[in-house]
């Protein structure tokens, strides 16, 4: 939604002042996303994914169209609430069903092709900001007509509606069979808590990369071609790294590229030129933009049909807490230990995970992950 700040920045300088309102910005939207997971799965097991994907794709259109009849920031932010709750429909819904019908045998590249179309939507959306040029409603009602046209062809598609749980109190009841939520831990830890480190790492770049352009010396544009290279080398190696997951086992897969995605953030930290700092940057993202599509993935492996839904909100959960955590975790460190840290910070998650990962498939090594079934 880059068409959500219209102005623009004069240079990099302002671009840094700007960071602390673009970050409260992303962490209203991702607040809503959060608020959503109080209900969402139980509106799923109501109305089906079909219905719920629609519905979100619809209130986030309408989102979108509103935001230019108001000029008043407070609205502004109360809409991207609104657009985050309804994202949050859209995010749970298809990742869920799409896990609901994969095949077990194909579900990396089925997962990854997933991923490969949200990181192609994340890297053509801004450019709907040049529609500006016929008009400052244009952006808005482009993002709209999107959102739109993408809920036509989800109504042909077969739809999924898991079987209702039992003794569930109310649908804004966010204690939707608790008890079973350590068990998930237990059965499919690692799977549930990558997509945190994945959020915290898109957030915080995403938010905090022109702070610390302007901490280096660099110009935006160095920068912005860095970040556009780390969206390509994601794009690239999605497809190849679902193929690899499926030949060889997707939590070996996570932890080597978790490990190497840090590798590659750590030496991007020190590099002397906004060149090699691009070049390593998109090295990276080869590495590490797959994550979160393939933990989607792991997730299925690891746990029974009839529990994905529930799984898939925590999963979800964690996302979002990390895109909330991310500029302001960011920020925290740069502002403490330096502009490196904000490298640093995200290696960590990745190394920390690497870790526990691997500790974590030692002890289960003997048991077989459960064999997704359709409900």
């Amino acid at each position: 939604m880059a068409a959500l700040d219209p102005q623009g920045t004069g240079n990099a300088l302002e671009a840094a002042r700007g960071t602390a309102t673009g970050a409260a910005a992303t962490v209203t939207i991702y607040a809503g996303l959060l608020f959503s997971m109080l209900f969402m799965e139980r509106v799923a097991r109501r109305i089906g994914f079909r219905m719920t994907v629609c519905a979100g794709l619809g209130a986030a259109a309408l989102s979108a169209l509103l935001f230019p009849m108001f000029q008043e920031a407070s609205v502004w932010l109360v809409l991207r609430f609104v657009l985050g709750t309804a994202l949050g429909a859209v995010h749970y819904g298809t990742q869920t069903w799409l896990g609901l019908l994969a095949d077990p045998a194909r579900r990396g590249r089925q997962m990854a092709l997933y991923g490969f179309s949200t990181g192609a939507g994340f890297a053509v959306g801004p450019l709907g900001v040049n529609t500006l040029l016929w008009g400052e409603p244009v952006p808005f009602l482009f993002a709209a007509g999107v959102l739109l046209a993408a809920g036509v062809p989800i109504l042909r598609i077969q739809d999924v509606r898991p079987d209702p749980l039992p003794h569930e109190p109310s649908l804004m009841s966010g204690r939707t069979r608790l008890s079973g939520v350590p068990g998930l831990y237990r059965s499919a830890l690692p799977a549930l808590t990558l997509p945190f480190a994945f959020g915290f790492m898109e957030s915080a770049f995403n938010a905090d990369l022109p702070l610390y352009a302007v901490s280096r010396g660099w110009s935006l544009s160095g920068v912005s071609l860095a970040l556009s290279l780390f969206v390509i080398g994601s794009l690239i190696f999605q497809m190849p790294l679902g193929w690899w997951s499926d030949r060889f086992g997707r939590g070996k897969t996570l932890i080597v590229c978790s490990a190497v995605g840090a590798a590659l953030l750590i030496t991007t930290a020190y590099a002397s030129s906004t060149a090699g700092f691009s070049l390593g940057f998109g090295l990276a993202g080869a590495a590490a933009g797959s994550l979160f599509s393939l933990s989607l993935a792991y997730l299925q492996d690891l746990v029974d049909g009839r529990e994905l839904p529930r799984a898939n909100r925590l999963a979800v959960i964690h996302f979002g807490a990390g895109m909330v955590a991310g500029p302001m975790g960011g920020t925290f460190v740069m502002s403490i230990f330096g502009p490196d840290a904000l490298f640093w910070i995200v290696a960590g998650l990745f190394l920390l995970y690497t870790g526990g990962a691997t500790l974590w498939s030692r002890r289960h090594r003997n048991k077989k992950p459960a064999r997704q079934h359709q409900s």
